[in-house]
């Protein structure tokens, strides 16, 4: 049986029979409590608690992008990412690519293990990955697959990517393919070297910074 027409009733709602199932929670709707969301293109059902927990995690995402989501290049030249569509191509490929990490955590409460996890949903994530996060041209695909396995820079280039104590970072190796730039010490507010193109999507490090400040002045 279709999952839009399942039997059964509204557990909030008993006398009302269920005309659908919420895709995040897996919980039987009624006409009162179905909302729809549209997810890569596609109407989705979702009740109305999940449909508050989404918003509230939009709502947080939408503030990290605002504040932390920025792209740095070789030349100490800096991009703030909140108008998108006036950044250099390059840069604009890895603010889309920060952009779909920032909806894939909204949505499943913890950030990729791998890029290629915004192309392909995750074991662990089940419902709650409303993916795919990019597009397929973004992306690079092998053989005869037809779902890319990783985000690709505007050279064809597979983008780095590190979830570690610093924070979450995107990086590319700019037009010569190969990075000048040491990825695993780099801080979040160093330049990088080269043409090297980097993206952070979520700052740690400066929490750290504060926090080993107050136990400096504390230990005085």
């Amino acid at each position: 049986m279709a999952a839009d027409t399942p039997t059964g009733h509204c557990p909030q709602h008993p006398d009302k029979p269920a005309v659908g199932i919420c895709l995040s929670c897996g919980r039987l709707v009624c006409a009162q409590c179905r909302h729809r969301r549209e997810r890569a293109g596609i109407p989705r059902n979702i009740c109305p608690e999940c449909l508050a927990t989404q918003d509230a995690r939009t709502s947080r995402t939408t503030l990290l992008a605002r504040i932390a989501v920025f792209v740095l290049v070789g030349l100490a030249v800096g991009y703030l990412i909140n108008a998108k569509e006036d950044l250099p191509e390059a840069a604009e490929r890895l603010a889309t690519v920060s952009e779909a990490v920032l909806r894939f955590e909204g949505d499943t409460s913890r950030f990729p293990r791998e890029l290629s996890e915004l192309f392909s949903r995750p074991d662990d994530v089940k419902a709650s990955w409303f993916g795919p996060y990019l597009a397929k041209d973004t992306g690079t695909a092998t053989g005869s697959q037809t779902v890319p396995k990783q985000p690709v820079d505007v050279h064809g280039q597979p983008l780095g990517y590190l979830d570690d104590e610093r924070g979450v970072l995107i990086a590319s190796p700019g037009e010569d393919s190969e990075y000048q730039t040491n990825l695993s010490e780099i801080g979040c507010y160093d330049e990088p070297a080269g043409d090297d193109l980097l993206a952070w999507v979520l700052i740690r490090q400066e929490e750290v910074i504060k926090s080993e400040e107050v136990e400096e002045v504390s230990g005085n």
